[in-house]
């Protein structure tokens, strides 16, 4: 049997990635989670959460987390936990660096020590920030990196410190991936595609948050858990013992108002503004994804993005989502974890109070 660490997995990412790895390999995988609980949502009637798709049920900050302290003898580990997006990490940089750097330095140092076989770390093609004039050019896994926020440059410290230390028998995948996008029982209205499209469902419009003109590649979060699936299994005779590799579909290089007419085409009738004072977005970048092609043949991204938005679109109704009126808030992270410290659930060094 496999065992696997799944940190954050309560995340957006981990309750598809737990339901689709044990879906697919039931009793021959073992996993186990690790998650304080940030966004677990205020009790609703109106959220229908799906199970945890986990054998053991860890809740812990993993600044306090060590997996020496745990007797199972883990295969591989996947480390999702993080301070995620570039509001909450402009707001809580010292936290996003003791969370992002500090705490997973800790744990891939562990997992070496104790023999972990495959270390995968969620990266992201955020590192790339600005390709500026150059931006017709896919970004590949060699060329310069520009991280602009606390989040992009916490993703290039764990990949700095993972190639400078002795993995021993540990191989460590970095797993930069393209934006995230779809469905999700731990759904983020944060993301491009999912604001849009739940505006779009909700307010039968849509306002762009910035002049729409930048390039953001996408990825599905079901084919982000087909890579997961790839690495947790991956030799080093197929990319090598550190791998820092984008990760997304090589259809998806897309502009922001080329998104919103992809939402348009399927609901005619909605509206796309554009806010003339909107500031220049300034993370526009392309990414080239061969490498990933090459190296995980049959674990390669199967959504496109107008399959993603239908999907969306018929979960919001069907779920009854778009009704609730605090749904926008509870699903955006900066605005929970900012309404979870106004009500002493959290300090503001986002630990919880006991």
């Amino acid at each position: 049997m496999y065992k696997l660490l799944i940190t954050g997995n309560l995340g957006y990412i981990g309750p598809v990635l737990t339901n689709y790895l044990k879906k697919k390999y039931k009793k021959k995988i073992h996993i186990t989670g690790v998650d304080c609980d940030y966004f677990k949502n205020f009790k609703s009637d109106i959220f229908n959460f799906e199970k945890n798709s986990v054998d053991h049920q860890i809740y812990e900050d993993i600044r306090n987390f060590s997996i020496l302290n745990n007797n199972i003898k883990y295969d591989g580990i996947i480390l999702l936990a993080a301070i995620s997006n570039d509001p909450i990490g402009n707001k809580f940089a010292k936290q996003t660096n003791e969370i992002n750097i500090k705490a997973n330095t800790k744990l891939i140092k562990e997992a070496v020590k104790i023999g972990i076989k495959n270390i995968t770390f969620a990266g992201s093609c955020s590192i790339y920030g600005n390709s500026g004039r150059l931006v017709s050019k896919s970004k590949k896994e060699n060329d310069n990196l520009n991280p602009l926020t606390p989040y992009a440059i916490s993703k290039v410290a764990i990949e700095k410190i993972a190639k400078k230390i002795n993995l021993k028998k540990s191989v460590f995948t970095s797993l930069r991936f393209a934006t995230a996008c779809g469905i999700s029982s731990g759904l983020r209205l944060d993301l491009a595609l999912n604001q849009m499209t739940w505006s779009a469902v909700v307010k039968k419009k849509i306002i762009l948050l910035s002049d729409g003109s930048q390039y953001r590649p996408l990825i599905d979060v079901e084919d982000m858990c087909r890579a997961m699936d790839w690495s947790i299994y991956r030799k080093k005779d197929n990319g090598g013992k550190c791998l820092l590799i984008n990760v997304g579909n090589k259809n998806s290089n897309i502009k922001i108002i080329d998104i919103a007419n992809k939402i348009k085409s399927i609901l005619p009738k909605i509206k796309i503004i554009k806010n003339k004072n909107a500031p220049v977005d300034k993370r526009s970048y392309k990414v080239d994804f061969e490498k990933f092609y090459q190296l995980a043949k049959n674990y390669t991204p199967k959504k496109n993005i107008r399959k993603t938005i239908i999907e969306l679109i018929t979960y919001l109704n069907e779920n009854n989502l778009i009704n609730h009126p605090d749904f926008e808030t509870l699903l955006k992270r900066l605005d929970l974890l900012n309404k979870k410290i106004e009500k002493k659930i959290l300090d503001q060094n986002l630990r919880y109070i006991r």
